[in-house]
């Protein structure tokens, strides 16, 4: 029972210490971020209330739930005693997972706000003497990353709380509640990490004359898996051109990693792969090209995500990445024959091999006249 109690003092030590880490987060960005845009409002604004509310949705509202709850973890700690509990803060506190789940829901389009703010002149040279967007956005992701946190913690003291303490039931109790929270935030978690990614790539990409009209971002796109390939160009030369691949929830994208530029971008469902070796060939209409994976588990790797995200996106049992020979083709439906022809004309895509058509008489005459008679 000692070796247990001094588990738990550990325990509850990092999870005090650790919110007021988490506290202090939250001032910052109510004092550095949220209040000093509040008050220019009256005077000269930098952002509009709509778009500060969209930003910060109620990180002062979690902030002062969390001071007192807070206040209450170090009480318990200063008097901290074999039989002393702290399962039932939790539980007293439980109306607080209401507010994550209106924080999480608000947060995307947070993000979407902040992103296509920092065009304004004003709004960006506040964040930039504030320390950028980088310190803005690892505040505003803090309480995203404390309902998990909080799962793990009360997980281990769980673990190290005997059956018999009057403290297990309630902490058992609360695990059940911030478990349920936590499966909400981590799914939230994973678009808001998608979203991100997708801006970034957005803005990686802005520069090609293609990316211009495409929206690499749409709101419930989720990027499934990433990885590298090489394009194999189809001239003589045979270059080797280094790429990016991006599977989601509903396209696929490839662009080139070097003065990024995209060389497709297509409907999942409308796509299908063939594979042999380490090698897919990707094929639309008249033009190809062909990717090239450096180990075979990366092929693997690419085939089997592949196949599942489009089997998700559009459930046919009959609709199966299929393993053929190289000399068959990755069958793609880009975004337009066009703008197929401007990504991939003057990078190593060509036409795609067409029948031989028969020599004309005329040719064949010439022919057998020019060649030598027989000895």
């Amino acid at each position: 029972m000692e070796k247990y109690q001094k588990k738990r003092t550990r325990i509850v030590t990092e999870i005090v210490e650790t919110e007021k880490s988490y506290v202090e987060s939250l001032k910052q960005l109510y004092v550095k971020w949220e209040k000093p845009l509040r008050d220019a409002l009256s005077g000269k604004p930098i952002l509009g209330e709509e778009d500060i509310k969209a930003i910060f949705s109620i990180s002062n509202s979690l902030l002062c739930l969390h001071e007192l709850m807070l206040k209450s973890l170090i009480t318990r700690l200063e008097n901290w005693s074999k039989d002393q509990l702290i399962g039932d803060i939790f539980l007293l506190n439980g109306n607080a997972l209401k507010f994550y789940t209106e924080y999480v829901n608000h947060y995307n389009n947070g993000l979407l706000v902040l992103n296509k703010k920092q065009k304004d002149k004003d709004f960006s040279d506040f964040v930039h003497k504030n320390g950028g967007q980088l310190t803005l956005t690892s505040l505003l992701i803090q309480p995203i990353q404390r309902i998990p946190r909080y799962q793990m913690l009360i997980t281990d003291l769980v673990k190290n709380t005997w059956t018999s303490h009057e403290d297990y039931r309630k902490l058992l109790s609360a695990l059940e509640m911030i478990i349920e929270a936590a499966s909400f935030v981590n799914e939230q978690k994973r678009i808001v990490e998608s979203t991100e990614r997708l801006l970034e790539i957005q803005s990686l990409l802005k520069g090609s004359t293609l990316s211009k009209s495409i929206n690499y971002y749409a709101p419930s796109r989720l990027i499934i898996s990433e990885g590298e390939a090489i394009k194999r160009s189809s001239h003589k030369s045979k270059k080797l051109t280094p790429v990016n691949y991006c599977i989601m929830s509903d396209k696929i994208l490839i662009w080139r990693i070097k003065k990024p530029k995209p060389y497709l971008f297509c409907n999942l469902k409308d796509t299908t792969i063939n594979a042999n070796e380490n090698i897919c060939r990707v094929m639309n209409g008249k033009y190809f090209l062909d990717l090239v994976f450096n180990l075979p588990n990366k092929l693997t790797k690419f085939v089997d995500v592949f196949s599942k995200a489009k089997k998700k996106n559009n459930p046919d049992p009959n609709d199966v990445v299929k393993q053929r020979a190289p000399s068959q083709s990755l069958s793609l439906t880009l975004l337009s024959e066009q703008e197929v022809s401007h990504t991939l004309g003057k990078e190593g895509g060509r036409k795609s091999p067409q029948p031989k058509r028969k020599k004309t008489r005329q040719k064949e005459r010439k022919s057998t006249k020019s060649k030598s008679p027989a000895v």
